[in-house]
């Protein structure tokens, strides 16, 4: 396998090497073999081949696709933004499931088409494949949530956001540090960053500094000096540092609340380490 896995990384798709590789092997590749050898094309970002060889299974060795055969190809298209043929091979894969169990979507499979999707921008076919994914009982993992929450960003659906942020914690799971910021600092209000910075603590995930800048940001366009004093505390227990141009904001919102005593007294409460 590890031979054929060498010869294969220097085949070149569309000039009939694939085939011609896969041919002259001496052994019955398996199901597993291919997925192995798609998930390789993938990583290098050959996706023609990756196509070639999902071809070829079926066409030379009469092996059926299943769900990991299937799953790694949609991933392979992913990575390179055709979310119309991952569409196209998640329908397949579908139909196949209503005769051999060996090809129903799992996990990977529907998050490799949700990242598709992402991808491609198509915020609503997101939505309504994760639907799907929660009829068929299909549990969503991290990469689930971090395609739909990255999704529903780039359409500017930041309620959404948040909603798949909750969703996300009724599972059971904790996103990444990224995910959290992303959303803060897009969050349509305060109210809204407040929301995903508490969900955030309540995960168990550390804040970052980009966390507190950007809730701290948020803060400061409130109208209120409650929200500022409570994320400067919040921020005071933190590993992390505030940047000069947030520590400017929050001046200039004091200032224009008349709260300027209120900011030095917590200001000085807190580690000097918070404003390198």
């Amino acid at each position: 396998m590890d031979a054929l896995k060498q010869r294969m990384a220097t085949a070149k798709a569309g000039t009939g090497e694939v085939a011609a590789v896969l041919s002259s092997v001496t052994f019955q590749p398996r199901a597993a073999a291919f997925t192995s050898l798609i998930q390789a094309a993938s990583k290098a970002k050959a996706t023609e081949k990756a196509l070639e060889l999902f071809q070829c299974m079926q066409d030379i060795f009469g092996i059926p696709p299943n769900t990991f055969s299937s799953s790694a190809l949609i991933s392979a298209l992913a990575k390179s933004g055709q979310w119309e043929l991952a569409e196209f091979y998640f329908h397949d894969l579908v139909a196949r499931s209503s005769n051999d169990p060996r090809s129903r979507p799992n996990t990977v499979t529907f998050s490799a088409l949700l990242n598709a999707y992402e991808k491609g921008g198509q915020f609503e076919k997101a939505l309504k494949v994760f639907q799907q994914q929660l009829d068929a009982k299909v549990d969503p993992d991290l990469i689930t949530f971090g395609s739909l929450v990255s999704a529903c960003e780039r359409a500017g659906q930041l309620e959404t956001a948040i909603a798949m942020l909750d969703v996300m914690h009724n599972f059971g799971l904790s996103g990444t540090q990224q995910m959290y910021n992303a959303v803060i600092a897009a969050a349509p209000d305060w109210n809204s960053a407040l929301e995903v910075f508490l969900g955030m603590q309540c995960a168990m995930v550390e804040p970052t500094a980009q966390t507190l800048n950007s809730t701290l940001i948020q803060a400061a366009g409130s109208g209120s000096m409650q929200p500022i004093l409570d994320v400067l505390l919040a921020a005071g227990q933190c590993h992390a540092s505030l940047t000069a141009s947030t520590l400017a904001a929050v001046r200039r919102a004091t200032t224009a609340l008349g709260g300027d005593r209120q900011l030095a007294h917590v200001l000085s409460s807190l580690p000097s380490s918070l404003f390198k």
